[in-house]
């Protein structure tokens, strides 16, 4: 892969509240445009919210809030440090979402119509562009919405 780095041992598991000050700390640094994280804790505690991270040692190195939808699977929030991007850390937490029992039949999200590589980083992972949100993002900047079937 171009501009691949080496993969840091990294261990993936389902995250808990108790992860929750690590996974705003870092949202802070590579979302800052997305708003405040504070409010997490409330998807943690409905049933449908599922949050997945990465650790580096001691350190949360990327994570990835989803919620479930009856059979889908809706990406709501997710970050990779800096210094693990291009890692394949970023893969490993959408396939953890993608792989939750029951399995989804499709996995959607919405990323910012700027945001080049998002788009092509979800691209490269199957997701289509499907749908527009006109000014959904403060300031106005559309939102699209991609979409990966899962095959079983």
């Amino acid at each position: 892969m171009r501009g691949a780095r080496r993969a840091p041992d990294f261990v993936l598991r389902r995250g808990r509240r108790a992860d929750l000050p690590a996974v705003e700390e870092l949202a802070a640094k590579v979302l800052p445009a997305a708003g405040d994280a504070s409010g997490l804790a409330r998807y943690l505690d409905a049933a449908p919210g599922r949050l997945w991270v990465a650790s580096a040692g001691a350190s949360l190195m990327g994570f990835l809030l989803a919620q479930r939808v009856e059979d889908e699977v809706e990406i709501l929030w997710m970050g990779v440090a800096a210094a693990a991007r291009r890692t394949g850390m970023g893969r490993a937490l959408i396939e953890a979402a993608a792989t939750e029992t029951p399995l989804p039949t499709v996995i959607v999200l919405e990323v910012r119509a700027g945001n080049a590589g998002a788009r092509a980083f979800y691209a490269a992972l199957g997701f289509r562009e499907d749908g527009v949100r006109g000014r959904y993002y403060p300031g106005g900047e559309d939102a699209i919405r991609m979409s990966r079937r899962v095959d079983v």
